[in-house]
């Protein structure tokens, strides 16, 4: 059962009618005082932190190396660990024609001075070509230009991530007026407070007015 904050009263998960399932807070259900099941697992995953999921969810360096030896078409990887330590060992390990791509926009510059190419990018669904001239613009050498662009669009990278992804990049797109706002469950839309901090990084950065 989902709570519909749109009509007050609870419905099946299935139910066409529903419109705003609710994710947080307390609720009386035929007389029971219930949660969402959602705010009841973001208080369980509380006690696994990225530190804790990095040591269980990282492959190693040298095991990625042998993979890469043993299966030709591994050409590369996505890394959205958020170490630089991490890349580097990746370089040391793989030389320099392996593919290293940052899978975090917030930290590609970083990634990029200790040996990463590029990025698998969220925010270039929104901002195509300042991402594209920030890794451009490194990669020829030009730091600071890259630096500057960085720090420019750094709040957007952020808070495109503000809510679960993609449910922020669907609504940015869906201000620009590129896209229809839709989501399918778990999915939900973007909340009042977290949409005017997105829209509000969108304007900063120039795309939204």
């Amino acid at each position: 059962m989902l709570f519909d904050e749109a009509d007050g009263r609870e419905k099946v998960y299935d139910d066409p009618t529903l419109i705003h399932p609710a994710i947080e807070g307390n609720f009386s259900v035929q007389g029971a005082d219930c949660q969402p099941v959602f705010s009841m697992i973001k208080e369980h995953l509380k006690q696994y932190e990225p530190e804790w999921a990095s040591q269980v969810s990282t492959v190693p360096a040298e095991t990625v190396k042998r993979l890469a030896r043993e299966c030709r078409n591994i050409i590369g990887i996505k890394e959205a660990g958020g170490s630089a330590d991490r890349v580097s060992q990746l370089r040391a390990a793989l030389g320099p024609r392996f593919e290293i791509l940052s899978g975090d926009d917030a930290i590609t510059l970083p990634f990029m001075a200790v040996g990463a190419q590029g990025v698998i990018s969220v925010a270039s669904n929104v901002i195509p070509r300042q991402v594209a001239q920030m890794v451009r613009a490194f990669a020829a050498g030009k730091a600071q230009a890259a630096l500057k662009l960085h720090q420019q669009c750094y709040p957007l990278f952020k808070d495109l991530f503000i809510e679960t992804n993609p449910v922020p990049v669907k609504a940015a797109l869906a201000m620009l007026g590129q896209i229809e706002e839709e989501y399918r469950l778990p999915l939900v839309p973007l909340s009042a407070k977290n949409r005017e901090t997105l829209r509000a990084s969108m304007k900063a950065v120039g795309i939204l007015k």
